[in-house]
């Protein structure tokens, strides 16, 4: 075998361990938060980079870290996102891991090289993911009574859309008041 690799897979696994045991024992100041948005959404902070909001959807994606504001109502979610591309790398490469438990049986290093390759191919030409990581900033309106989420969107598609669902006054981004 390889030498250069095994090295390498062996830094792999002991880093891992490592992380492991700080995110166990909650050193390093990481949090774990989790706040129920209403309809199944999830607003979830297991670290400090790592700031999601999750759908029950079936065939909605995920907004990824790092969500930097959120506020919620009955009606509406309003987010304001900086992406990650390097947890936005790990997020979809663990859905591909647990989508395909054929493709993905062992979950070993090859496995998560792998889906970490997929993972970076979707970043890099999936017209979905190009929209995310084209600014730093991106708004997000999800409605409860639609089901629908929109977003990515740039500061002013964020207000014309925000008017077009008639988000009420009352419920804003600290960001707005800017």
């Amino acid at each position: 075998m390889n030498t250069n690799y095994t090295s390498l897979s062996r830094r792999i696994k002991i880093q891992f361990l490592f992380f492991s045991s700080l995110l166990a024992m909650g050193c390093g100041g990481i949090s774990d938060y989790s706040e129920n948005l209403g309809n199944g959404f999830l607003y979830e902070s297991p670290g400090k980079e790592v700031k999601n909001i999750r759908t029950p959807i079936h065939g909605q994606k995920n907004i990824y870290g790092k969500v930097v504001e959120y506020k919620f109502n009955a009606d509406f979610i309003l987010a304001i996102q900086q992406p990650s591309r390097e947890v936005y790398r790990g997020s979809i490469a663990y859905e591909l891991r647990n989508a395909d438990r054929v493709k993905y049986k062992d979950n070993s290093t090859n496995d998560r090289i792998e889906s970490e390759r997929v993972a970076d191919s979707l970043i890099l030409y999936d017209p979905y993911y190009k929209r995310i990581f084209a600014h730093t900033t991106n708004y997000w309106i999800i409605s409860h009574q639609n089901k629908a989420m929109f977003g990515p969107l740039t500061r002013e598609e964020y207000f014309r859309r925000r008017n077009e669902l008639k988000v009420p006054d009352e419920l804003k981004l600290n960001e707005e008041n800017k």
